[in-house]
């Protein structure tokens, strides 16, 4: 990396207001509900920049961002006063979904660079003072990633019930009127091969995980580990309200004018014409938290960031998220994801029902995503 007081184009650091260090940084003390100050973790008040990778900045020529643009604005990210950054998924995959499809949890895409050239980002991003979080796919996967390969071969491989599959009914229908937040349709994909359906809530590449299964879990917190042993500083979970379903598979309620709109979704997606009781959100997600929390416990200063998002409530549910020490460190939800124009009396509205419950903070309320350099 060149001197950070010299840019490429031989602009000094003189030129370059974004280079001056930011001073007077926050200390990391909080409040709590009796005017109690307490001393805590630099992410009970942490500013989070989101960077897409694929579009913050390429040095390679090919019309991609990467890595290595990452690290060579990272004193300007730097001098806007975050805390941490966090990367959207760096992985080999389908590049459905915006790089969500993964193929392997535990590389890097070979478009965005390798694990060198991550390692030098932690490097010095970590010089900085700022925290890398990275996202973690953990409730599916792409439809090429081996595991899937090899659970659709049959139904009787070691990893056949890796994902979420059933057969249809009598009829040849899916087997319930679950949907797909992403197209409106079945959120069941036929399987011509196997001669069954797998679950896919979002995108038919990206078949559902199957969180009952232990050694499932097991295996994706192992790959976790890896990074966390690279040093990265913690990791936004991505939907954690879908890791699990109703192992009986029974249809969701029809939504009545009574029970009103869900939090995230557009009132003309079909999904939102049911109640998520047993497609996702279920009670059962929050007793698997306590394994995400476990490991990352093992690495002191490292935070989870759950995404609580498509649900009735999401603020209610979100804070039932990190409610406690054995579930996520911090939430954000889907509240401010609304149709109706944006107001003072509705943003009162959100804060109050924030206060009420995070009354110990680990609301994540904002977050800034990184526009292209």
């Amino acid at each position: 990396m060149k001197n950070k007081a010299t840019l490429a184009s031989g602009a000094t650091q003189k030129d370059c207001w974004w280079r001056v260090p930011v001073i007077n940084r926050r200390a990391w003390a909080w409040e709590d509900a009796n005017h109690t100050r307490h001393r805590g973790q630099w992410w009970q008040h942490a500013v989070i920049y989101q960077i897409f990778p694929w579009s913050f900045k390429d040095t390679t020529g090919n019309g991609l961002g990467d890595i290595r643009g990452i690290i060579n604005q990272l004193d300007y990210v730097c001098s806007l006063g975050v805390d941490a950054i966090w990367l959207n998924p760096i992985y080999p995959s389908k590049r459905h979904d915006a790089g969500y499809a993964v193929k392997q949890l535990d590389d890097i895409d070979p478009l965005l660079g390798d694990l060198e050239t991550f390692k030098d980002l932690l490097a010095i991003a970590h010089s900085f003072g700022l925290k890398i979080l990275i996202d973690q796919v953990w409730n599916h996967t792409a439809n090429t990633h081996p595991w899937f390969v090899e659970s659709a071969s049959s139904r009787d491989n070691p990893k056949a019930d890796w994902y979420v599959w059933a057969d249809g009914t009598a009829a040849g229908n899916p087997p319930n009127n679950w949907l797909s937040a992403f197209t409106g349709e079945s959120a069941w994909c036929w399987h011509e091969p196997r001669q069954q359906y797998y679950l896919a809530n979002f995108m038919p590449s990206q078949p559902e995980l199957n969180w009952y299964n232990d050694t499932v879990v097991e295996t994706v917190l192992d790959k976790a580990r890896f990074w966390l042993e690279l040093g990265v500083d913690g990791f936004r979970v991505d939907a954690v309200n879908f890791f699990v379903h109703d192992p009986q598979l029974q249809d969701n309620p029809i939504r009545t004018e009574a029970d009103g709109l869900p939090d995230g979704i557009a009132p003309d997606n079909p999904m939102a014409q049911q109640l998520f009781t047993n497609s996702f959100c279920r009670e059962e997600t929050l007793k698997k938290l306590s394994r995400i929390r476990y490991l990352l416990d093992e690495y002191p200063h490292t935070v989870s960031l759950g995404e609580v998002t498509l649900c009735e409530d999401s603020i209610l549910l979100s804070s039932q998220y990190v409610a406690g020490p054995d579930r996520l460190h911090l939430a954000y939800n889907s509240a401010l994801l609304d149709d109706a124009p944006l107001s003072a009396a509705m943003m009162n509205e959100i804060m109050h029902r924030v206060q009420t419950h995070f009354p110990e903070g680990r609301a994540v309320s904002f977050y800034k995503i990184g526009d292209s350099i």
